[in-house]
């Protein structure tokens, strides 16, 4: 059955291709060298982790139970080892693609939530509240080698059967499901409309990922990629303004170089709020950790840019004040592409200025614990998994649960927040790292006092119609 508040007419093709490639098998990407690893403070058991594998179905992962969380949510490396899990989950091989790209999860395009069964369409923006490029205003980021980065949104089946039920007015409720209760109202008016929900106890779900032209990284055979189209931008004599018609693509081949994930779990309506990069994205400032000596140690940003010469987003010799400034941004259209004052249309020089979301020398603490579990899971993973390339930025939810008001953000109340009290990824919020003391996920994702707590969610109130093909299983 289908939902709409206007008649939409997609016609889409889309193929996801899981690249698998054979990695160096003592390969550990984004640990500190000579001998400075950290201490193993966060950490899965090899028999745990096998656990999580589907029997017979080669690098396919099982969800976190976010309804009942193994191991429950009552520490930091748990909500960490909860992040991870769900990110294999999403990113493990299925119908052609990835779990997180085929049925029954959807892509938000326009104001619909819709599940592709043919070619997408990704443009320079994520489509938050019809917003052009990255989250807070619209910047493009470009990796040196001149590609445009493209993001898309994608919901899980909780997701999307919550929300229309609400359109519908046939389901209660304001917050997105954390109790059984809850849960079961969604599961059953999805039956009610002929769905069946696949994997439930995952409760609901929200990504946005993004993507850069295969050709503009050194070995693309070490990401997850997919095909899609892009626009066509003309550009002027000056480099100072890309065009775009807003209907003329070309397709691409696309690698995966950032992932947000963000879920409802038990005693959290707020959601917990992860994220991933590729490893290869760019180098982290100057943190601090705790190595396996027991001892402080200080990885610089000179050291962390040394680590390799094909960085995907930073200019090999930088330094970290030529880092992370903006150099265009999309137009009020939402199509085409502007240089700022003084710029053109080029590639900026970026690092990862909140590295493991904590301002620069600040919780080591909390620095050793995603070290340790990304060190723990890398190992793990079997050597020909391309996900052994990607790693957790950090992830941050509120204590006890609790909604972040305004006056929470500002200001910012650090015994509020929970995990990496500083989020950002380098590819979604690129020129907002490294310059403040009060950005984060919930920066931007607060509430008002009377607002409902799904209004945490950018997307929640743009959607207008909910595509329901009928019938999607597992």
């Amino acid at each position: 059955m289908k939902l709409t508040r206007k008649k939409t007419s997609l016609a889409i093709l889309a193929t996801f291709i899981f690249a698998l490639a054979l990695v160096i098998s003592n390969c550990r990407p984004h640990i500190p060298k000579n001998n400075r690893a950290p201490l193993a403070s966060c950490t899965v058991s090899q028999d745990a982790f096998n656990s999580w594998f589907e029997k017979g179905q080669a690098g396919f992962v099982t969800p976190a139970n976010s309804l009942n969380p193994d191991p429950p949510l009552n520490s930091d490396c748990n909500f960490y080892i909860w992040a991870w899990r769900d990110f294999l989950w999403l990113t493990s091989p299925h119908k052609g693609g990835f779990v997180f790209s085929a049925p029954p999860f959807f892509d938000k395009v326009g104001d619909t939530l819709i599940q592709y069964t043919g070619h997408r369409h990704l443009r320079v923006r994520g489509g938050k509240l019809g917003a052009p490029g990255q989250a807070g205003g619209g910047d493009v980021l470009m990796t040196q080698d001149s590609s445009l980065v493209y993001y898309a949104i994608h919901t899980n089946d909780v997701f999307a059967c919550f929300v229309k039920g609400k359109i519908s007015k046939a389901l209660a409720g304001n917050d997105f499901p954390t109790q059984r209760n809850q849960l079961d109202s969604i599961v059953e008016y999805a039956r009610s409309e002929g769905e069946e929900i696949a994997d439930s106890n995952t409760l609901a779900i929200e990504l946005k990922s993004s993507w850069v032209k295969a050709s503009a990284v050194s070995d693309p055979g070490k990401y997850l990629s997919i095909e899609a189209d892009v626009p066509t931008y003309v550009p002027n004599g000056e480099n100072t303004l890309w065009t775009w018609d807003g209907t003329t693509y070309h397709p691409e081949n696309l690698v995966l170089v950032g992932f947000h994930l963000v879920g409802s779990a038990k005693g959290h309506p707020e959601m917990i709020w992860a994220t991933f990069e590729h490893v290869a994205n760019g180098p982290d400032g100057t943190y601090d950790f705790t190595n396996t000596d027991h001892k402080p140690v200080t990885s610089t940003f000179q050291e962390n840019i040394q680590a390799r010469t094909d960085w995907v987003f930073t200019r090999n010799g930088s330094t970290e004040g030529e880092c992370n400034k903006v150099h265009m941004a999309l137009a009020l259209n939402r199509k085409n592409i502007v240089a700022k004052s003084n710029q053109t249309i080029s590639p900026s020089t970026t690092y990862r200025g909140n590295p493991w979301g904590s301002l620069q020398d600040t919780d080591p603490e909390n620095n050793t614990l995603i070290l340790s579990l990304n060190d723990n899971i890398q190992k793990m993973l079997p050597a020909n998994d391309v996900r052994k390339n990607y790693f957790l930025v950090g992830a941050i939810w509120t204590k006890d649960g609790k909604f972040p008001y305004e006056n929470d953000i500002s200001p910012y109340d650090t015994a509020f927040f929970k995990g990496s009290k500083f989020l950002l990824n380098m590819t979604m919020e690129t020129y907002f790292q490294g310059k403040s003391n009060s950005m984060s996920c919930f920066s931007c994702h607060n509430l008002s006092k009377g607002q409902p707590g799904v209004d945490l969610s950018h997307i929640y109130d743009s959607i207008q119609v909910v595509d329901l093909p009928g019938g999607f299983h597992p």
